[in-house]
C-alpha cells in the first residue's frame, strides 16, 4: 500500500497548501499545458506535490507538464480534475492518478478534494474518506437512481434535446474522472468530446463489471444494461445525423 500512502500524503499536503495561499493566486493562469488547457497555479502546485511524492514509483505523465523523469513505469496524473470548478468555487474537483506498466493500469487513486472521498484500486475497488480516518473498505454501492451524468453537455445540444424528449434526467458537474469514479451511484455517465488519457485511465481501471462504450470520442458507462443500450442507441442515432423520434 506504499503507492496509496504516497497519494494520500500528497493529497493532504495539497489540501494544506491551498489554505496558505490566496484564491487569486491559486487561480492565476499560466501557459497552456500538455492537456491543451491553460494551467492554473493550483494545477501546478498539485502537480509539484504529487510528482515529488510519486517520483520513486516511475516517470510522471502529467496533464500540465507532460513527462517528468524517466522510467518504464508511467504514472498518469491529472493534478486537479475539474480545474474550472475550483476556479469558480464549485465543490467538485479532485485528483486522478494511475500507475501503469506499459498501457496496463496496476494501481489507481482518485480523490474528491472538495469532500474527501477517496477511491483506490490495486486488486479490488476500495473507498474511504480523508476526514474519517482513511479506513479503506470495498466500494460496492449501486443505486436505482434515475439520474445520470452527462459531462460536456454544453457542447452537445442535440444530445441534450434528445434526453429532454426521452425524459432522461442528468447533471453535468464538470470533472470526468470524478464522475466516472461515482458511476456506481448514478444510472449512467456519458462524455462526448476529446478524451484525454489523464481524465480516464484511473477511473476506467475501476470499472470491471460496468457496461462500457469507448469509441469515436464517446465514452458511456452504465451498470444497467437497459439504460446503457438506450443511451447508446440515442448517441448512435444523433451521430448518424438522424433525428430522435
Amino acid at each position: 500500500m506504499e503507492f496509496f500512502k504516497a497519494c494520500l500524503d500528497s493529497s493532504r499536503e495539497f489540501l494544506e497548501s491551498i489554505q496558505q495561499e490566496s484564491f487569486d493566486v491559486l487561480t492565476k493562469r499560466f501557459e497552456i499545458g500538455e492537456g491543451g488547457d491553460r494551467s492554473m497555479r493550483a494545477d501546478l502546485l498539485s502537480e509539484e506535490i504529487f510528482a515529488r511524492h510519486l517520483a520513486s514509483f516511475g516517470r510522471i505523465y502529467s496533464e500540465e507538464s507532460g513527462y517528468i523523469g524517466e522510467d518504464n513505469t508511467t504514472i498518469y496524473l491529472d493534478p486537479v480534475d475539474g480545474s474550472d470548478n475550483f476556479a469558480a468555487g464549485i465543490p467538485y474537483y479532485g485528483v486522478s492518478v494511475c500507475l501503469a506498466e506499459g498501457e496496463e493500469p496496476k494501481k489507481s487513486f482518485i480523490m474528491n478534494f472538495a469532500n474527501g472521498d477517496i477511491f483506490y484500486k490495486e486488486n479490488e475497488l476500495l473507498c474511504a474518506n480523508i476526514h474519517d480516518g482513511v479506513e479503506l473498505r470495498p466500494y460496492t454501492k449501486k443505486t436505482r437512481s434515475g439520474l445520470g451524468i452527462f459531462e460536456k453537455a454544453y457542447a452537445n445540444p442535440r444530445m441534450v434535446n434528445a434526453f429532454f424528449q426521452k425524459n432522461i434526467k442528468f447533471r453535468s458537474p464538470g470533472a470526468l474522472a470524478l464522475s466516472l469514479a461515482y458511476s456506481k451511484s448514478c444510472s449512467f455517465v456519458l462524455f462526448i468530446g476529446t478524451l484525454r488519457v489523464f481524465d480516464i485511465i484511473a477511473a476506467l481501471h475501476f470499472l470491471d463489471d460496468a457496461h462500457i462504450y469507448n469509441q469515436n470520442g464517446v465514452l458511456l458507462v452504465s451498470y444497467n444494461r437497459d439504460i446503457f443500450e438506450e443511451i447508446l442507441e440515442l448517441v448512435t442515432t444523433i451521430q448518424g445525423g438522424q433525428d430522435v423520434l
